[in-house]
C-alpha cells in the first residue's frame, strides 16, 4: 500500500481494514509479518468484510502516530481507529 491510495483503500473504504505497519529494519516486524499473513487467510476464509493492509510509513507519508513497530491498527468506517499491541514473543501464542 502507498499514500497515494490510502484514503480511497482505508479510510474512505466502506469495510473494516486492519493495517500492519512495519518497517524494513524492524526485526520484530519481519518476525510478525508471517503471523500477519496466517492470520488474514484464516479471517478471509470465514469473513470477506474486512481487508489486510501492510503500511510502510517510512517509505510513504505518516498516516498514524506509531509509537513501536509493528503495529496493528484497526479501521472502520465512521469510527476511531483501534490500535492492537503485537506480542513479539512467538514461541507463545500471538495476542492481537
Amino acid at each position: 500500500m502507498v499514500y497515494d491510495n490510502w484514503e480511497k483503500s482505508v479510510m474512505k473504504f466502506d469495510r473494516d481494514t486492519l493495517v500492519l505497519f512495519t518497517v524494513k529494519w524492524c526485526k520484530g516486524c519481519k518476525q510478525y509479518k508471517p503471523v500477519y499473513s496466517k492470520l488474514a487467510r484464516d479471517i478471509l476464509a470465514v469473513n470477506n468484510n474486512i481487508q489486510f493492509v501492510t503500511y510502510n510509513p517510512q517509505h510513504n507519508h505518516y498516516v498514524y502516530s506509531i509509537k513501536y513497530y509493528p503495529t496493528l491498527v484497526l479501521y472502520r468506517p465512521d469510527k476511531e481507529p483501534l490500535e492492537f499491541p503485537v506480542e513479539l514473543d512467538l514461541s507463545r501464542k500471538t495476542t492481537i
